[in-house]
């Protein structure tokens, strides 16, 4: 191969020699093996745990923020507001939906079970009410012990670790 590419420029000054598929695998392969050295793995979980800790501190997100920082189109958004009733942003006075930090984290979580973990809607559904409940009882243990302590009070980590949990829980219990 390498005869006909030196024919070819002494024949033809202006060419340009493309690379055969075997060359370009090899390239690539040495390529992607050098990025991999570079390349720091990080789990669903520790990514699910940064952005729920680094969602800005706002009075509502409108849906295009609040889209834009879930990773997903407007239209995706309003679909699970059709479909989980957990998900409800308000609507402003001229009639535009205002997501509240809460929604935005909702969001978040519904897009893992769905597009990560790979849940139905209706096992994202019941994944989200066993987390509901656990958030629930876990209030109600921790009111014995404090005052008022409600789920406004814990931190993003906190509910994500309750997250986690409760879908490990629906996946036992789904026999996944």
């Amino acid at each position: 191969m390498n005869e006909w590419k030196q024919f070819l420029k002494q024949t033809h000054p202006g060419f340009q020699s493309l690379m055969t598929i075997d060359e370009a695998i090899d390239k690539e392969t040495v390529k992607i093996e050098n990025q991999q050295n570079e390349i720091e793995w990080i789990s669903p979980t520790v990514k699910l745990q940064d952005k729920l800790t680094n969602i800005p501190d706002k009075m509502g997100f409108k849906i295009g923020e609040a889209a834009d920082y879930v990773g997903v189109k407007q239209y995706v958004l309003r679909y699970w507001e059709s479909e989980f009733e957990i998900l409800r942003p308000k609507k402003s006075k001229n009639g535009q939906r205002m997501y509240t930090k809460k929604d935005v984290e909702t969001a978040l979580m519904i897009k893992k079970l769905l597009h990560d973990d790979r849940f139905s809607i209706e096992g994202a559904r019941s994944a989200l009410k066993q987390l509901r409940k656990q958030v629930r009882e876990k209030s109600v243990e921790s009111k014995e012990v404090k005052d008022k302590t409600t789920l406004s009070t814990m931190s993003s980590n906190e509910i994500a670790e309750e997250f986690l949990k409760s879908i490990k829980q629906a996946r036992l219990n789904l026999g996944l």
